[in-house]
């Protein structure tokens, strides 16, 4: 082989070489215009939310992003409107907080069961909190379509037996569903809460049926029991011998009862 015809093989595989390098470079490039325009897009939607009275509590930009690229997961980020004027309207002009990743999400009740739900489609989150919302069946569809779904706060609503059923019950790790329509029927479904470790339900449906389903939550140490509880249902209590907390408002029972009930669950704290 000649140096005449090696020459052009160097210079073809010089010039591959400095095609990736400009390749590289440009992909570099366009991730560096891409999140800057989305820490731009960030930055303003969190402002917007911060004057419309809503918080968000959220680790560094750089720190998210040094986690996308090592595809591992990111810090939490948490959106509370609680005590914020955000509605439907405010929702659909910010784009139903699209610009932002939401992990944890905190309702207000100006928002309907309708805005929910386009949020819901349009964030994975691993916890809500929407007390006192309408809660509808794109909501139960987005939540149950969401692998990422763990806890859900939900008291003082229309939550029907239909829609817990829906949930993806077997994955979630607290569920707080007082004062909503959910029935005894509906209580039965807890026995799918393999992972549940937290449940406040109404107090008038704890019964045997609700004991025995809740035999099969194995990881279930904090119970609370809203409204009134008679004596006869607390004699139930100790088969939950997994509980270490339990939570009681309005039991109707007297300081004899309640000592009763302290000698017989030694390891659980009671707070009334």
């Amino acid at each position: 082989m000649t140096a005449a015809t090696l020459i052009p093989r160097k210079l073809s595989r010089f010039s591959r070489t400095g095609l990736v390098v400009v390749a590289l470079g440009l992909a570099f490039a366009c991730l560096g215009l891409h999140r800057r325009g989305a820490e731009q897009r960030e930055r303003s939607l969190v402002r917007a939310i911060f004057e419309a009275g809503g918080t968000v509590r959220q680790p560094s930009f750089d720190k998210r992003w040094d986690a996308f690229i090592a595809r591992r997961p990111a810090p939490e980020t948490v959106v509370d409107l609680a005590d914020s004027q955000v509605d439907d309207a405010w929702l659909q002009e910010h784009d139903d907080l699209r610009a932002l990743e939401i992990d944890s999400l905190v309702m207000n009740q100006s928002v309907s069961s309708v805005g929910l739900g386009k949020l819901l489609k349009a964030h994975e989150v691993q916890s809500l909190s929407a007390y006192g919302i309408d809660f509808d069946d794109v909501a139960a569809e987005a939540l149950a379509r969401n692998p990422r779904f763990k806890e859900l706060y939900i008291g003082t609503s229309d939550l029907s037996d239909e829609d817990l059923a829906r949930l993806p019950l077997e994955e979630l790790e607290s569920l707080e569903v007082a004062r909503t329509s959910i029935t005894q029927v509906g209580v039965i479904e807890l026995r799918r809460c393999g992972q549940l470790r937290n449940l406040g339900i109404d107090g008038t449906l704890f019964s045997p049926e609700t004991v025995a389903a809740l035999v099969d939550c194995p990881a279930l140490t904090y119970l609370w029991l809203d409204g009134a509880v008679t004596e006869q249902q607390l004699l139930l209590v100790p088969q939950l011998t997994h509980l270490r907390m339990l939570l009681l408002q309005d039991a109707e029972i007297d300081e004899s009862a309640r000592h009763s009930l302290e000698q017989s669950l030694p390891n659980v704290e009671i707070r009334w």
